[in-house]
């Protein structure tokens, strides 16, 4: 199972496990899909970021990345 830090930038995060991006959609982050987007607000905006401006609940979106055999690394644990 690969680790996902949500304290590190949606670009980041997608440049390094590409395939996070179809997840990131799932969990209601669709903007990740617009290039531009990606390139502007995903170099800034950290995934926990972009679950708190969305109202995403922590324990779904784990379990949702779970399901895709990622890891997301939360300091709480």
């Amino acid at each position: 199972m690969e680790t996902i830090n949500p304290k590190e930038t949606v670009y980041n995060i997608i440049r390094n496990h590409p395939e996070v991006k179809d997840i990131m959609v799932e969990i209601g982050l669709s903007k990740v899909t617009q290039k531009a987007m990606l390139e502007t607000v995903g170099r800034v905006v950290t995934l926990e970021k972009g679950m708190n401006n969305h109202n995403l609940d922590l324990a779904s979106v784990k379990a949702i990345f779970a399901k895709y055999h990622y890891h997301l690394e939360v300091q709480d644990e």
